[in-house]
């Protein structure tokens, strides 16, 4: 993972992220290896973050506790009305595609930007 994130300049993407969402609220969608380091590695503190949201929190109770955050499920974020969401997974084209659908206005974000040619090889 360490590598992932070096080889897209996470370092300094993280800390656009934080410029760019300061007073924002924000919820992360994937909780799994990626965010994990994230969070181990990085200042999450920065951000105003309101709650976490996973595929799988969908048989645990909305404002239970994972990762020192607050599980909000999926289909609860809307009521939560952040003003992003970060996907935290590296595959995720499919899933901000299913939040724009769903939620339009809200701005929906990936933790980790992949290059063009990344992106380009995901779809195909």
């Amino acid at each position: 993972m360490k590598e992932y994130f070096k080889k897209r300049n996470f370092d300094k993407q993280f800390k656009n992220l934080v410029n760019k969402l300061k007073n924002k609220k924000v919820v992360i969608y994937g909780t799994g290896k990626m965010f994990q380091y994230a969070l181990e590695n990085y200042d999450f503190s920065k951000l105003n973050i309101i709650g976490i949201s996973d595929y799988k929190y969908k048989n645990s109770q909305s404002g239970s506790i994972d990762l020192g955050y607050k599980i909000i499920l999926r289909q609860d974020i809307i009521k939560h009305n952040p003003d992003c969401i970060i996907i935290a997974t590296q595959n995720y084209l499919h899933i901000m595609k299913y939040f724009i659908e769903g939620y339009g206005e809200k701005k929906v974000l990936p933790l980790v930007e992949k290059s063009f040619i990344e992106l380009v090889k995901e779809i195909i």
